[in-house]
Formats: C-alpha cells, sequence, structure tokens
C-alpha cells in the first residue's frame, strides 16, 4: 500500500511538473496553438507510462492513448504534409492503432514487451523517416517532429525501466529539464548578438531596464524606505501620494522586464523553428541591400516563426505587413512575425545628394548649378533636441519620423511605346530622394526671378546674388520639409527628416556645347538689345516733346516780336494818301521780317517761297520811287 501511494504521488507530481512544463514550452513556440500541441503531447506521454505501471486500467488508458495520439498526431501532420486527404486519414488512425498494439504485447511480457516496444519505437521512427522522403516536404519539419515525439516516449520508457517512477523522477524528469535550460541559456545568451546592458535607477529617474532579480530587490527596498521608514513625519495623505508614484513606476519598470523577456523567448523559438523547418526567413542587410541567408514563407502559422533580420548599426528596416506599416526596429537582431516582410531599407547616417539644376533666368538664359543638400532621418522627438550618435550604441532613430519620411516618398510613372503598345512603368524612390525632387524645385522657382546679369555681374556691387539666392533657397525648403504650413513649426520634422546643410555652387552654363555655339551669347546680345530698345523708346519719346515745345515757344516769340515792331513802326507813318499809306505798311512788313530772319541759320530754315515773296514786295515799292526816309517824314513823291 506504502509503495503504491508513493508511485501514485511520484507519478502525480511527475504529471503536474510535465505538463506545465509541455503547456509553457508550447505556448513560447506558437502561444495558443503551441499550448494545445505540447500539452497534449505531455498528457500523451503520461498516459503511456500510467499504462505501464497500472495493468489493471489497460482498457481506459488504451482508450485514452488512441484518443490523444490520435488527435496528436492528426493536429501535428495534417500541416506538415501535403494535406492530402488520404495522408490525414493514415496519419490520424495508424499510430493510435499500432501503439495499442505495442502496448497490449508489453503489459503482456512485461521486460522482454519492453524491450519489444522500444524496438518497435525505433521501427516505426525508422519508417517515418524514410516515408517523410516521399511524403511529407521535407522542410516542414517532419524528420525533427518524428525525432522529437520518438525521442520523447524513449526517455520515459528508459526512465521506467530502469528504476520505475522513482526513475521517471531522477532520471527522465532532470534530463529534460536540463536540455529545455540548456536551449534556453543558448537562445538567450548565444545567439543574440545585443545582449541588453541594466542600469540601476532611482525613484525620480526614467524607468531603466531591470532584470528580475533587481526588480524585485529594488521594489522591496522602495517599499520598506519609503513607506514605513523615515516617514513619521508625513501625513497620510503624503504617504498615499508617494505610494502611488512609487507603484507607477514599478509599473513601467515591470513593462521594461517583459519587453527584454520577449528577444529572449523569440529566440529560443527561432531554434525550435529552424530545426522544424518551419521558419521565416532569415535575411542579412549590408549596404541598403538585403540577403535572404535561410529561406522561409512568412505564411505559415502552425509552429512557424519567427524571422530574423540582422542589420549594421548605421542601418534599419521598414517593415509592414502587406497592410500597414509596423515599425522601423532599432538597428542589430530584428524578429519578424506572421505576414511581416521588408518595405525598405533605411539609412541612418547623413545622406549627401549633390545634384545638377538647370533652369532658365528671367530673361530667358539657361544656366546650370550644382546644387547639395545634406539630410538625414530626423532622430528627434523635439525641434529643439540635439542628438549625437555614443559610441557602443547604434545610431538613434525616431519610428514616427521613419513613418513620415516614407508616407512622403514619391512614385514616377512614365510611358514607354506608342500607340495601343504603350507600356507604364512605377518607379519608386527612397526616402533619401524626396528632398532633392523638392529642391530642385524650389532652385528653380528662385533662380527664375533673377536675369543673367545679375547673377554675373550685378549693378550694385556690394550684392552678392549667389549668397543670396542661397539663403532663400534653404529657407524655402526648410520650411517645407521641417516645417507645417497650417501648424507652424512641429515638435518633429514635417517630412521626418532633417537637414543638416545644404548650399549651391557657382552658377554655370548648361554644358560646354552651347559655350561653342555661341547660343549663350547671342541670347544675351538679343536680350540687351531688347533691353536698350525699350530703355531708348522712353528718352526719344521725351525729346521729340521737348523739341516741339521749344519749336512752340520760337514760334510765339517771333509772333510776338513781328507784332511789336511792325506796331512801333506803323506808328511813326504818316502818309497824305492812302496809296502812300498802303506802300508804306508793305515796306515796313518786309523790312521787319528781313530783320527778324536776318541771320542765315533762319533763313536756311524758311521755304524758298517765303524768301522770293518778300523780294518781290521791297522791289515793288522800291520802284514807286518810296524811300524809307520819305516814308518815315511823311512826304510824297
Amino acid at each position: 500500500m506504502l509503495e503504491q501511494e508513493i508511485i501514485r504521488i511520484s507519478l502525480m507530481i511527475a504529471g503536474i511538473f510535465g505538463v506545465t512544463l509541455g503547456a509553457l514550452l508550447g505556448y513560447l513556440v506558437d502561444r495558443w496553438k503551441g499550448l494545445v500541441l505540447f500539452t497534449t503531447a505531455t498528457i500523451l506521454a503520461f498516459s503511456l507510462l500510467l499504462h505501464f505501471t497500472h495493468h489493471g486500467e489497460g482498457a481506459f488508458t488504451l482508450l485514452l492513448v488512441m484518443l490523444l495520439i490520435g488527435l496528436n498526431w492528426a493536429y501535428s501532420f495534417y500541416y506538415l504534409t501535403t494535406e492530402k486527404i488520404f495522408v490525414f486519414l493514415g496519419a490520424f488512425f495508424t499510430p493510435p492503432l499500432l501503439l495499442t498494439l505495442l502496448l497490449r504485447v508489453a503489459t503482456r511480457f512485461e521486460t522482454k514487451g519492453e524491450l519489444f516496444l522500444t524496438l518497435a519505437l525505433l521501427t516505426l521512427l525508422s519508417l517515418g523517416w524514410k516515408a517523410s522522403r516521399q511524403t511529407w516536404y521535407p522542410d516542414q519539419g517532419a524528420r525533427a517532429v518524428l525525432l522529437g515525439w520518438y525521442g520523447f516516449c524513449l526517455l520515459f520508457e528508459i526512465g521506467h525501466h530502469l528504476a520505475g517512477p522513482i526513475g521517471i523522477l531522477t532520471l527522465t524528469i532532470p534530463v529534460t529539464l536540463l536540455f529545455w535550460s540548456a536551449l534556453l541559456a543558448i537562445a538567450r545568451w548565444y545567439l543574440l548578438p545585443i545582449v541588453p546592458h541594466f542600469e540601476e535607477c532611482s525613484v525620480t529617474a526614467t524607468a531603466a531596464p531591470l532584470n528580475t532579480c533587481q526588480f524585485i530587490k529594488l521594489r522591496l527596498e522602495l517599499i520598506w524606505k519609503l513607506c514605513w521608514e523615515g516617514n513619521a513625519e508625513q501625513s497620510p495623505a503624503e504617504r498615499r501620494t508617494r505610494a502611488v508614484k512609487i507603484e507607477r513606476y514599478l509599473d513601467e519598470c515591470s513593462k521594461r522586464v517583459r519587453a527584454l523577456r520577449a528577444p529572449h523567448n523569440l529566440a529560443m523559438k527561432s531554434i525550435l523553428t529552424f530545426i522544424l523547418g518551419t521558419n521565416y526567413p532569415y535575411i542579412t542587410v549590408e549596404d541598403r541591400a538585403t540577403t535572404t541567408r535561410v529561406p522561409g514563407n512568412c505564411l505559415k502559422s502552425i509552429l512557424a516563426g519567427p524571422g530574423i533580420i540582422i542589420t549594421p548599426p548605421d542601418q534599419t528596416v521598414a517593415i509592414w505587413n502587406g497592410r500597414q506599416f509596423r515599425g522601423a526596429p532599432e538597428p542589430g537582431l530584428i524578429f519578424t512575425h506572421g505576414l511581416e516582410t521588408i518595405q525598405e531599407t533605411l539609412d541612418l547616417r547623413p545622406q549627401l545628394r549633390a545634384f545638377p539644376v538647370r533652369a532658365k533666368t528671367k530673361d530667358g538664359i539657361p544656366v546650370s548649378v550644382l546644387t547639395f543638400v545634406p539630410h538625414r532621418l530626423d532622430p528627434r522627438q523635439r525641434a529643439a533636441e540635439e542628438i549625437t550618435p555614443r559610441l557602443g550604441h547604434a545610431y538613434p532613430l525616431n519610428e514616427k519620423n521613419i513613418f513620415k519620411a516614407i508616407y512622403h516618398e514619391a512614385v514616377e510613372y512614365r510611358r514607354e511605346g506608342t500607340g495601343s503598345q504603350q507600356v507604364e512603368f512605377r518607379e519608386k524612390g527612397g526616402w533619401d530622394t524626396s528632398v532633392p525632387r523638392k529642391a530642385q524645385e524650389i532652385l528653380i522657382n528662385v533662380l527664375a526671378d533673377y536675369t543673367f546679369d545679375e547673377l554675373c555681374a550685378p549693378f550694385d556691387r556690394k550684392r552678392d546674388p549667389r549668397t543670396e539666392i542661397r539663403t532663400r533657397f534653404m529657407k524655402e525648403l526648410k520650411s517645407v520639409v521641417e516645417t507645417d504650413v497650417q501648424r507652424g513649426p512641429l515638435p518633429s520634422a514635417a517630412w521626418g527628416i532633417q537637414l543638416v546643410g545644404g548650399g549651391i555652387s557657382n552658377i554655370l552654363p548648361p554644358d560646354e556645347e552651347a559655350w561653342q555655339q555661341d547660343t549663350v551669347w547671342r541670347a544675351r546680345i538679343d536680350n540687351w538689345r531688347i533691353t536698350w530698345a525699350s530703355r531708348a523708346l522712353p528718352a526719344l519719346a521725351r525729346g521729340k516733346a521737348a523739341a516741339l515745345r521749344s519749336l512752340q515757344k520760337a514760334r510765339l516769340e517771333s509772333h510776338y516780336q513781328l507784332i511789336d515792331r511792325l506796331t512801333k513802326r506803323l506808328g511813326q507813318i504818316n502818309a497824305p494818301t492812302k496809296a502812300a499809306l498802303r506802300d508804306a505798311v508793305a515796306w515796313y512788313f518786309a523790312d521787319t521780317v528781313e530783320e527778324i530772319i536776318g541771320g542765315p541759320v533762319s533763313q536756311s530754315a524758311l521755304p524758298q517761297r517765303a524768301i522770293e515773296t518778300l523780294d518781290k514786295i521791297k522791289e515793288t515799292v522800291g520802284n514807286k520811287s518810296k524811300t524809307r526816309a520819305e516814308l518815315a517824314g511823311g512826304n510824297t513823291a
């Protein structure tokens, strides 16, 4: 009786331990699906143990064994096989029947039966190994499942054969525990290239990563020091407020602990899925180029994943699952999950982009200027924050800014061919092409506000057009890239990109061929001709108007002189008759006109007909013997 009680207690302990270990291992491998699968396998193993130790309960045990084995094998092999119906039925019925028959033989012949059972298990293992080459996909892990399953059963059978239930407690369970502990240690400390450094922290500091022992120790010390020791003078309200702050801080520390444990669990899961052949792709990144080291299928869901991406410290990857952006983890070792693939590789170092910009000046002359715009993915949380890389750490990054940079990437469409044979091609530029595209557009608009003379030989010698263009160009570019027009300066960059400089070189003609063909000089001469013609027209118009005004003034003055002199002379005439008066008026009129136009310049300006008329008048009056003196004295002939 005592021996049976010991056996039952040992079996209870072994069963609880085995089921717990199997459930934990299954959860680490594939969460709830793995939990169900590995728990089922563990229960099946202990059902075999019950059958070996309790011969009187063979019927119930055989029924349980048959159901559990069938469930386990069908659940595992249906995914690992070709998914054909006959394979599914064979995986469901054949193993339970064979194991039931073998267990019956083992209970009849005891030691010889156990030996026979061992040989039968090895035979089934060899048959399954051979059948996996033909029926199952080799990369689906069918052989690894066979080895693990039969090895697990064989280990329990060996332990029971050597020392009964005590052998299971002292041999099987310690070996199983040692194996999985060693596997976890290897995955945790040797497969992870980046081991987190734990730092001490105080209550007032930001929560830093803590391991489990440090977390428990810190929690106890804080509870003792802040709730009891040295707080006798504090009021109950102050103690409660202090306790709330401590609890929030410890909750944040616990989140950090769980975040640190996640890579360790994924590392162990990657070992198991790599052995099974159900891993996701293992990819390395070098110089923004990806190389698949171990192939895999990210569409698998049962006992599958994770994938691994290894990047240098200055590069990372943007991950998405075909529907949404999943993030950009820190450089180093990156684990991927189902449906996740690399959308784009990102270089975190400052990017120097130099490119020629072809534009036309205000007067239509083509010019070319070499432009350079160094920029990088903005790692800052705020615009005024300064972040520099530290030795021994990866380049800093900001996932939100990376999402903004990817969001503003431009997609260029181009067509090739003619008519109905046109083919459209789509070319997507990286995040580092967005700034050069915008910079080229801004610089073209800035150069269009200057003439060629203003660029090469400005009228104001104190001006430097090149400096003005660079200042205006960088101001407008920064207002677009690092500032939101509607909301003003953002806490972080509007495009997720930080400008770290920029400028332009000398402004030159577009190419040497244009100089050789004198197209630039010809354009300049035409431009100068048009410019000076436009400047000369107003001057000529003003001169013509001034000449007309001077001519009008001279004409008025001449009329005034003529009238004034005639008036004075006519006032001196004392003619006795009308004929004498008429001759005197004609004589004085002709004489006054000759005095006014006495200069050779004035005579040359008058028409010849007018001069002949004056001479004729004087000759006519002279033939009548009328002299100036007689006319002035008033005597008649």
